[in-house]
């Protein structure tokens, strides 16, 4: 009996589906497509050339795919327009960064499916604005262009920004220039925590030798990881193999990075556990030449150290030494922390301004100054000399290094037996 009654179940399950489900899927398509019809009023007979298609530009997300589909497919065929190629000749003679161009290029491209138009069209248009004697012909290019930004903010306000100025990038290097002011993005602080000496000293004592002497590296150069990480042996001044004063390094100059030539400093702590990881390294075989990365990684064969090793290895440390916690989160510390130390440490040690710049690898500040202000190698090895005792993690020597390397490991290995004893009690209840 209950079989029969679970077999007609099935069978008006199937009759209901199939009799409504049609009507509700045309239900909802019709819905859809009203959604994204543009009402009549919105369309003005003063701005006939940006009437967009039914599910275009006014639909953020309609346009936004119909852009990544179209960026990847056409992002050598807009290179074609002359109007383009002479926004890339004025682009060549600022930057040689070629992947600023590409996304500026992308930026361009969404613009022009945003108005339905061609570069060169856009260029025209707007040329003959300018000629024109109306006013509200006049702004069409401005409010084009804000259209333009307002939509893209719906989805990333940072992005919107740099799309907004490649667009008037565009319009300039064409002779016609849209006069309207750049929207400024939202500060967001993030990364606000400096951590203090003793903070960094706390948060060293807890790794490895290769962490500690990585951290110490950071918390006393300010230098970005993309340049620690590409540092090797010959990039470390003479003073390095003397040792017990500071060390002049010389990170190596991106192309198309704006700034003087950059010197930086390490103190002698991080001299001292420089040379001792060397000995480690010598000691398990490998060769250490002028081409030896700083740090490398521990896993085979001796490797230059990921970005993303090394953002493990501060955020590890910082978890541990209670610098990171739950309350603050992890947008509160980030591997920067440490070059904001540092410009805050020389900036209240009476070090100039512009040379707090070179220091840091920043383009110095104003015209003038890095025209004017050229201070010398060992000139700002002495300035950077009166923030060392603030700016030094460890007070010792080389011949120290080995101390703190005994110190850290017994302070490590009782970590290991608490955690592994917390653990037992939490399995136990």
């Amino acid at each position: 009996m209950m079989y029969w009654f679970y077999v007609l179940l099935v069978v008006a399950t199937v009759f209901v589906a199939v009799l409504f489900i049609p009507s509700i899927i045309k239900y909802r398509k019709r819905k859809d497509q009203g959604s994204r019809r543009i009402p009549e009023a919105a369309i003005t007979e003063e701005e006939p050339e940006i009437i967009p298609r039914e599910g275009s530009s006014f639909d953020s997300t309609s346009f936004f795919e119909r852009s990544r589909m179209t960026v990847a497919k056409s992002a050598e065929d807009i290179r074609s327009f002359e109007s383009v190629q002479v926004w890339l000749d004025e682009l060549g003679k600022k930057t040689f960064n070629k992947v600023m161009v590409d996304s500026w290029l992308s930026y361009l491209q969404r613009f022009c499916e945003f108005t339905g138009m061609k570069p060169d069209q856009l260029v025209d248009l707007r040329i003959k604005e300018m000629a024109g004697i109306d006013r509200k012909k006049r702004g069409h290019a401005k409010r084009l262009l804000n259209r333009f930004y307002n939509e893209y903010k719906k989805r990333s306000q940072a992005g919107a920004c740099v799309a907004f100025t490649a667009v008037k990038s565009f319009y300039r290097s064409n002779d016609a220039a849209v006069n309207v002011k750049t929207p400024e993005v939202a500060v967001v602080r993030e990364h606000t925590l400096v951590p203090t000496q003793e903070q960094i000293r706390k948060m060293a004592d807890l790794c490895s030798l290769r962490d500690r002497t990585l951290i110490v590296f950071m918390a006393e150069t300010g230098m970005r990881v993309s340049e620690v990480l590409g540092l090797k042996q010959r990039h470390l001044g003479a003073e390095f193999e003397a040792g017990g004063d500071i060390c002049a390094v010389y990170p190596p100059r991106k192309r198309g990075r704006k700034g003087g030539p950059r010197v930086t400093f390490i103190c002698p702590d991080a001299v001292g556990l420089l040379k001792k990881f060397f000995e480690v390294r010598q000691g398990e075989g490998e060769a250490i030449t002028d081409e030896s990365y700083l740090f490398v990684s521990t896993r085979g064969i001796r490797a230059q150290l990921t970005r993303t090793g090394a953002y493990k290895i501060i955020l590890k440390a910082g978890v541990r030494s209670g610098l990171i916690t739950k309350k603050r989160g992890l947008k509160a510390f980030h591997s920067h922390c440490f070059r904001k130390r540092v410009q805050t440490i020389l900036e209240g040690s009476g070090i100039p301004l512009n040379w707090v710049d070179y220091l840091l690898g920043h383009k110095p500040r104003g015209a003038q100054a890095s025209a004017y202000s050229l201070p010398s190698d060992e000139q700002l090895k002495e300035a950077y000399r009166k923030a060392v005792p603030k700016l030094q993690i460890y007070g010792i020597s080389g011949v120290e290094a080995e101390l703190i390397e005994r110190i850290a490991a017994q302070k490590a290995e009782e970590l290991f037996k608490r955690t592994l004893k917390n653990r037992a009690l939490a399995h136990a209840t």
